[in-house]
C-alpha cells in the first residue's frame, strides 16, 4: 500500500523542482520528473513568507552547524557518511578550522521568500502525471510537491596562530564583532 507520509528535506545546494522524484533511502533526487506534460500555472499555490535571520556560529561542531541550518535527523546521517555531495550552502557543513590553534567564527544570513505547493488533487494536474516514470525509476520513494524558496549565505572568519593566553581574548572579540553585525543587520526582506 502506498504511503501518504510527507517528508521535508533541506536541499543543501542540490537542485530540485516541483515534480522531481526523490529517493529517501539514499537522500538523492532521481533526476527526472513525474510529469509527462506541463501542469497548469495556476495549480501552484504561492504564499509569500518573507523572513530573514542572522546568526553566528563559533563552536565549529557538526551539532551546531546542523542546528543553524535546520537539518533534520534523517539528512544528518547522509551528510556525515558522505552519502550526498554537499553543494552551495551545504559546503558550510564540511568547513573546518585549519588548526587547533585557530579561532573561527561564521556569520550566517538565512532568507526565505516564497512557499510553493502543487495542488495535486486537481483533475487537470492529475492528467499531466505519468505513471510510466516509475518503471524507469523504481528507486523513487517520493515526489516533490512543495518548495520553500530561500537561501543561506555564510561568511567565515578565521584567525590563525593564537596561543593559549590570547585565544580567549580573540574568541571574545570575534563573538562581540559578530553580535554587533547581527544586531545592526536584523530586519526583514520585502519579497
Amino acid at each position: 500500500m502506498a504511503s501518504t507520509k510527507t517528508i521535508t528535506r533541506k536541499s543543501l545546494g542540490r537542485g530540485a523542482f516541483i515534480g522531481s522524484l526523490y529517493n529517501a533511502a539514499n537522500d538523492k533526487f532521481c533526476g527526472t520528473t513525474i510529469f509527462k506534460s506541463k501542469y497548469p500555472d495556476d495549480s501552484i499555490n504561492k504564499i509569500n513568507i518573507p523572513h530573514t535571520e542572522i546568526l553566528y556560529e563559533y563552536e565549529n561542531t557538526y551539532k551546531e552547524k546542523f542546528n543553524k541550518l535546520d537539518v533534520g535527523a534523517e539528512l544528518k546521517l547522509s551528510v556525515l557518511t558522505g552519502l550526498i555531495p554537499l553543494e552551495g550552502s551545504g559546503k558550510y557543513l564540511n568547513d573546518v578550522k585549519n588548526s587547533l590553534k585557530s579561532v573561527k567564527g561564521t556569520l550566517i544570513y538565512k532568507i526565505t521568500t516564497v512557499d510553493e505547493n502543487l495542488d495535486i488533487h486537481r483533475d487537470d494536474v492529475r492528467a499531466c502525471i505519468s505513471t510510466d516514470v516509475f518503471t524507469n525509476n523504481q528507486n523513487a520513494t517520493y515526489v516533490v510537491i512543495g518548495i520553500k524558496w530561500g537561501a543561506a549565505i555564510m561568511a567565515s572568519f578565521e584567525y590563525n596562530g593564537t596561543n593559549k593566553e590570547n585565544r580567549s581574548h580573540i574568541e571574545g572579540a570575534l563573538k562581540c564583532h559578530l553580535e554587533k553585525i547581527k544586531i545592526s543587520g536584523d530586519g526583514h526582506v520585502d519579497a
